[in-house]
Order: C-alpha cells, then structure tokens, then sequence
C-alpha cells in the first residue's frame, strides 16, 4: 500500500508549500488556491493521507471434472443477496494510518507517549512502534511496501522542510534532497523503488521523482512548473499529478519515460492518488468546467469513471468525493461527503458506494477519511476524534440456499401373515417299494417208492425192476 501525507496550512502562498503537522511543524504539500482545496480535504482533521496498495492476486485453476459439477449445481441454486460487510476496528494511535500491506501492516504517523513530536510508527501484529527520526523533529510514513519497509519524510538539521527518508529494520534512510530544499517519499513498490516530490522554494518548482538504486530520476511534467508522485505499482508504474500548459492540474501515469495525461470527469483537472497491479487508477476529478467539485473516480483502458458521492454537498456548494486507494481485488475506499455536509469515509465495491460508518461499530467515532485497503479486505482509516484505525472484517456466513426437498422414499411394506410365502415343500420321494420275495416253495417229497413186492419166483422168468420216478421241479418266479 503506498500512502501519502497531506497537512492542512494556514493560508496558501504561491512562493512555497506550507503544511501544518499535530506539533505545528511545516510539511510539503502544494498551497495554491486550486490544489490546496485538495489538501485541505480532511477540513479540521491533522492529516489526510493519500494511500494505494500493493500486491498479488494468485488465481487457482482445476481441471476437475467434480468441480465442474459442483459449479454447475451451484448455478441452479438460487443466488442470494449480497450483503454489505461489517468491520471490528482496533485503534492504533493518536495521529492518522497512510498505508498497509498484504501482510497487515500500518504506517503512519502519531504523537506517541513520551515523544515531543509526531514520529512516524508502524503497527504489526497488535504493537505500534516509533520508526523514530533524523532529528529532534518530526517524521512521517507515508507507505508500506510487501517487504514492510516503509517511505516518508523526517526532519533533518540540514533541511528546513525534511527529506524524503525510508524506514526499514529500525534504521532510517536519507535519500537526500535531491539539489532542492526539501523532498518527501510518497510510495514504494516490492523492488525498493522509491517515488515521491522534491521542490525549490526559490524556483517555486516542484517535481515528481523516483528513486532506485542510489540514482534519482525527474520525471518532468506535463507542461507546467509543478509535478508531484503520488504511488507505484510492482510493475514500475508511477501515478501522480502535474499541472499542464494550461497551468491546470491533471492527473499523469508514467511509464517507460512517458508521462501520460489521464484526462478529466469533464472539468478542468484531475489527481491521481494510487494504482494497483492490475494497471486500474484512482483518484479525483472535476466534473464539470469552471466548478470546483470534485469526484472519485477510478480508470481503466484508456476510460474514467465517475464513482459519485455519497449523497453531499461540500462547504463549496457541491457534491465531493476523493478516491485514495485500491487493491488488486478493485475495491476502492475514499473519502466524501454526505447529505448532511460531514465527510465519512466510504468502501466501493459491486459497483456501489458505501458509508464505512454503517459497517462498523465506533460509538462517538466518525469514520472521516479511508486511506488504504489490502487483499484481505483490512482497511486504514481516520477518525474525527483524530485516532488512526485498523478495520478488520467480520466474517459473514453466506446465506444457506433452501436445497430441493428430496423424496421420501416410501418403506417397503411388510406382508401380512397371509402375503407371507411359504416355503416350497421338499417333494417327498416315495420309496421304490421292496418287492416281496415269495417263499421258495419247498419241493415236495417225492413219494417213497413202495416195496416191490417179492414176486413169486418163476423159473423162466427174470424179475422187471421199476425205475424210481424224478421229482418235477417247479420253476422259482422271478420278483416283480
């Protein structure tokens, strides 16, 4: 997230910047009469902060036939209604949050226990700690990158206004001046690249730079005598404001060595305040030739559009709104005023603006100016009582859809005795029936043969001997 530190002065002189920090000490920031109305967004409040955020969204591919079907079956399923998402805030410090990272955590700057001035801090992990400064004077962070090595400004001995500083493993960076009376970082992307504004009060020039290793490079402007950098994505590109021939604010990506004019809502200038990965900018914009009205807006391939208000009327007499940061997911949070003339900070995402004040709980606290906003959804926001808040979101459980009633299958119904099958008899198998043998009848005794009886000797004639009778077998019947 890269953020930037604007600090509302007392009047505008055309011959230098003035700002006035929590402890009254001066900061950068453009003091004509049209670009200090930007400045000045926050009214009454010590900071506003410009504010975009860095990282990568990784997409998830399957070539599972099962989530095809379940994605299929999801479709016919009845689509609930979005709902809006609610925040837990934590508060940091006394002071205002200007970036946060993908890994949560906050810069800023705050007047801390024990510290005569405002110091820049960071917030990880539930503490919030001093970076420290160059000097006895102030500090401020400005922006965070993935790395957590944070950019801003501090006051040194040899500068009357600061120099642009980095912030990384408790130990501070001058990046210098650059030739010019003062300087400050304003963005800084995962390489280490370093963009912000330097500017001569003698000249009463500012210009937009980038810083990378050890060499700084003018990136010029679009025809004017003022430029300044606001963000950068990881891929090198910067997003900021200069004003052009026309000695009119407009709005500039830089790439490449180019710097390009994004155009206008229909009015007569534009700021670009971030930029995410996905190349999509945002910012504010007058929408209408000669009025001072300003809306968010966000731009993608060459179009802008008008993201509205919430409804407000500025003490301009017209409705205002300033986008001041993204992330890679398109969510955008600003700042603008509503109905009743107050400046809330706003979420838009879906397509629709939403108060920030609505989704989270902060009795007493209204919510003025959203700065940042990561992958997660974690936002950095401003209070009214001038406390810096980390917005952390509530999961909310999707609505359940009502499944299809599956049938009822009807219970197989148990036969009455009667239904009951009997079992199928064995078939008895008759036995082959055991034919009788019938007695082997006795054979009859053949008949003892009488005695001969003793003929009568006659001389002449021999005696006949009769032969004894076989018995006659009776045949055995044979079984049936």
């Amino acid at each position: 997230m890269q953020g930037y530190f604007w600090m509302p002065g007392v009047g505008c002189a055309p011959s230098h910047w003035g700002f006035t920090p929590l402890d009254g000490q001066r900061l950068l920031g453009p003091t004509c009469d049209k670009v200090a109305q930007r400045a000045n967004m926050d009214g009454s409040s010590a900071f506003h902060a410009r504010s975009i955020f860095l990282m990568k969204v990784f997409a998830v591919h399957t070539n599972s036939p099962l989530l095809g079907i379940v994605s299929i079956f999801t479709l016919c399923i009845a689509v609930p209604k979005i709902r809006a998402q609610s925040y837990s805030a934590i508060d940091l410090a006394n002071g205002s949050a200007a970036g946060i990272n993908d890994a949560g955590q906050v810069v800023g700057a705050a007047k801390l226990p024990g510290n005569a001035a405002v110091h820049a801090f960071i917030y990880v992990n539930g503490t919030t700690t001093d970076l420290g400064a160059l000097s006895a004077g102030y500090s401020f962070g400005n922006a965070i990158n993935s790395e957590g090595a944070a950019a801003g400004s501090s006051a040194t001995s040899g500068s009357a206004g600061g120099v642009a500083v980095v912030f990384e493993n408790g130990t501070i960076t001058n990046l210098g001046s650059f030739g010019a009376d003062e300087s400050q970082a304003t963005g800084i992307n995962s390489s280490g690249t370093v963009v912000g504004v330097y500017f001569d009060n003698v000249e009463n020039s500012t210009f937009a730079f980038s810083f990378s290793n050890g060499s700084v490079t003018n990136l010029g402007t679009l025809g004017g005598a003022i430029s300044e950098a606001s963000g950068i994505n990881d891929a090198g590109t910067i997003v900021g404001d200069s004003m052009d021939a026309n000695h009119d604010d407009r709005a500039f990506s830089y790439s490449n060595g180019i710097m390009t004019d994004l155009g206008t809502l229909g009015g007569y200038f534009s700021v670009a305040m971030a930029i995410n990965n996905a190349g999509t900018v945002v910012g504010y914009a007058g929408f209408e030739q000669g009025d001072p009205y300003y809306h968010a807006f966000s731009y993608s391939n060459g179009t802008m559009t008008d993201l509205g208000t919430l409804g407000g009327l500025t003490g301009f007499g017209g409705p205002t709104s300033y986008a001041l940061g993204i992330n890679d997911a398109g969510t955008i949070v600003g700042q603008s005023y509503t109905t009743g003339g107050s400046r809330h900070a706003f979420i838009f995402e879906n397509g629709a603006m939403r108060d920030l004040n609505s989704l989270v709980n902060l009795p007493g606290v209204t919510l003025t100016t959203a700065t940042g906003v990561n992958i997660l959804g974690q936002i950095t926001a401003n209070g009214d009582n001038s406390h810096a808040y980390l917005l952390n979101p509530v999961p909310t459980p999707s609505p359940t859809p009502t499944p299809s009633p599956t049938p009822t299958r009807a219970p197989t119904p148990t036969p009455r005795p009667s239904q009951v099958p009997l079992p199928s008899p064995t078939p008895s198998v008759s036995p082959t029936p055991t034919p009788t043998r019938l007695p082997t009848p006795t054979p009859r005794p053949s008949p003892t043969p009488k005695p001969s009886p003793t003929p009568s000797v006659t001389p002449s004639l021999a005696p006949t001997r009769v032969p004894t009778p076989t018995p006659r077998s009776r045949p055995t019947p044979t079984p049936t």
